[in-house]
């Protein structure tokens, strides 16, 4: 049982216990808060009891929070008109009944809702309202939930750096007080705005970490959500099988739970896999139930986001009319919205649109508009912004890892100072547990044979170094090599050479790069090296050598008749969009040097 189901369990026993009508009604409301995110169909019915008592009592602050509670849950079912209804009314009650920290919580509901109809003005008007009322109170938990809706906002407004630094902030409060819900919101808004600044690899560990907490706290509107996210990013990579499998999970939960605004991004990112596959068919039957959904729940983003979709694919179709049709449409209600993002999308296809027509004045105009938008989104000023503030979240988490591992050790030392009073026999045994977590961590990225790390290590590490090179404008070079007719040594001198041959060349390695580059045995007879700070014509020097060194071993010392060879390929292009490109670059120019006679270099 999590903190979450026992937090529930200690609120259920609280209603049962309550004496008295009013005591019910404060504990049936705080159930029903609890119960919001995991169960909020149970949610709703217990705030709707526990309004009927508190209006018969006349207890206005237990209605208050009957309402607010209400609003939550209708919010989340995709019933804007009701959710406005009751957090109007609830705001009104905890004003007149001075209740600031209600009236703090009502603010980011409506703000919410606001931000879900697109009128992202209002939404931020509310949002910071409730941000400056919980600061004022010291109401750490709702200033996090009100910094966390004002980055939402000010991503689809396509300010991405003053998104991120929300985020960013709500991030470290919520996991400073251990609220997993809360800090599985901002990581997955943390995800959606790398995403959006074309950072996949990074997009998708947030968003995992977010899948991760929400699954186990039960959230399934959370990981309907995340699970999108993923679907979503997955298909920026070009892996569209795992995103179409978690856009139809997706689906398939939000169906299941009644979330309409959910159902309707879900078909809107689905179509958008199908039309990339050439699946027009297909993916208008997606746009098209996605827009309808959209536009029953008054999501005004949703439905400028679709409209553009299926302008741009009506556009690749000829049919100019209905294109320029659906893409005004969508203009209009971005520009209303005030979407930068929006606009200069639209803009863009409007300008194919007039192009495809012999309107040139008016593609050249529409264009110019695009340009104009999306430089004032993609800035260079926000660009340095928001690098300035992932690194300034990198390392401020990096203190606190430093802060809490520094902790731990001196847990552990006190604890190794009371083994050593409990005697001699104790401390070797705890020795021998050190050495062996040792040998396990040190077996966890070494390959056995060669001694060299393994690809699982490897993966990670290039992942980092990847990101870190491109974030600080610094070279790396990346290498994939291949001994020569591996399988012939094998099979003509037996597996034993072979394994002597494997050993050979990964101290050739060794002995040729720095302390600082990363070796690994990448698979069977295959190695991959990644060269730090060192550009491309650095790096192919010390590949030569390192073929010359395998060609020139004294092999006949394994076997009178056997010689090796070895084949290189490399890149240091950092423009690719992650580093399994990067390495897909350096092993094309493997295969090249295979097809050129092997024993050689190429880049």
């Amino acid at each position: 049982m999590n903190q979450t189901q026992e937090k529930i369990q200690q609120l259920e026993t609280l209603v049962q216990a309550a004496s008295g009508d009013r005591a019910k009604v404060d504990a049936t409301n705080e159930l029903a808060w609890e119960l919001r995110i995991t169960n909020p169909r149970r949610s709703l019915i217990l705030s709707r009891e526990a309004a009927a008592l508190a209006e018969t009592l006349g207890h206005r602050s237990g209605l208050a929070y009957s309402l607010r509670n209400m609003s939550f849950c209708h919010w989340r079912f995709s019933e804007s008109d009701a959710a406005l209804s009751k957090v109007f009314k609830a705001l009104g009650l905890f004003e007149l009944t001075g209740d600031r920290h209600g009236e703090a919580s009502a603010l980011s509901i409506m703000g919410s809702v606001c931000n879900s109809l697109g009128d992202f003005a209002a939404a931020l008007e509310y949002h910071f309202k409730s941000l400056k009322m919980s600061r004022e109170m010291q109401n750490r938990q709702t200033e996090a939930e009100s910094l966390n809706n004002i980055g939402m906002v000010y991503r689809r407004l396509g300010d991405y750096a003053s998104a991120l630094e929300r985020h960013f902030s709500s991030l470290a409060i919520f996991e400073e007080s251990e609220n997993k819900w809360g800090a599985s919101s901002s990581l997955m808004q943390v995800g959606v705005v790398y995403h959006s600044l074309g950072d996949y690899n990074n997009a998708l560990t947030f968003h995992f970490k977010a899948l991760n907490i929400r699954k186990d706290i039960g959230d399934q509107w959370g990981e309907g959500a995340s699970l999108m996210h993923i679907g979503t990013t997955y298909h920026s990579l070009g892996d569209d099988a795992s995103a179409l499998d978690c856009h139809f999970k997706s689906l398939r939960l939000k169906e299941e739970i009644l979330d309409q605004r959910g159902q309707a991004a879900s078909l809107r990112a689905i179509g958008n896999v199908y039309e990339s596959h050439g699946d027009d068919d297909k993916a208008l039957e997606c746009y098209y139930g996605s827009l309808k959904i959209a536009e029953s729940n008054l999501d005004r983003w949703g439905m400028s986001r679709t409209s553009i979709d299926l302008g741009k694919l009506y556009l690749k179709r000829k049919d100019t009319d209905k294109a320029t049709d659906f893409l005004r449409s969508g203009l209009a209600i971005a520009v209303e919205i005030r979407s930068k993002e929006l606009i200069y999308k639209a803009q863009l296809s409007l300008s194919e649109a007039a192009a495809q027509t012999g309107d040139y004045e008016q593609a050249w105009l529409a264009h110019k508009e695009y340009h104009r938008v999306k430089d004032e989104v993609f800035s260079e000023e926000s660009d340095k912004k928001t690098k300035s503030l992932m690194i300034q979240f990198e390392a401020q988490r990096a203190q606190r890892e430093a802060d809490l591992y520094k902790q731990r050790t001196i847990e552990l030392a006190e604890a190794n100072d009371a083994l050593r009073e409990v005697g001699e026999q104790k401390s070797q045994l705890l020795l021998r547990l050190q050495q062996q977590a040792q040998e396990l961590e040190r077996q966890a990225r070494e390959d056995g044979l060669t001694g060299l790390y393994n690809r699982r290590y490897f993966d990670n590490r290039i992942l980092l170094e990847f990101e870190r090179a491109k974030r600080f404008s610094h070279s790396m070079s990346a290498v994939m090599a291949d001994i020569d007719f591996f399988k012939f040594v094998n099979d003509r001198f037996s597996h034993q050479v072979g394994d002597e041959v494997l050993r050979a060349v990964a101290l050739i390695l060794k002995q040729n790069c720095r302390s600082i580059d990363i070796i690994a045995r990448y698979g069977g007879e295959e190695f991959a090296i990644v060269f730090l700070e060192t550009p491309l014509v650095g790096a192919a020097e010390v590949c030569e050598k390192i073929r010359a060194a395998v060609q020139n071993f004294r092999w006949e010392d394994l076997h009178p008749d056997l010689s090796v060879t070895i084949s290189m390929g490399l890149s240091d292009d950092l423009t690719v969009a992650n580093h399994e490109k990067l390495l897909s670059a350096a092993d094309a120019k493997l295969y090249e040097a295979k097809a050129k006679g092997r024993n050689q270099v190429r880049y």
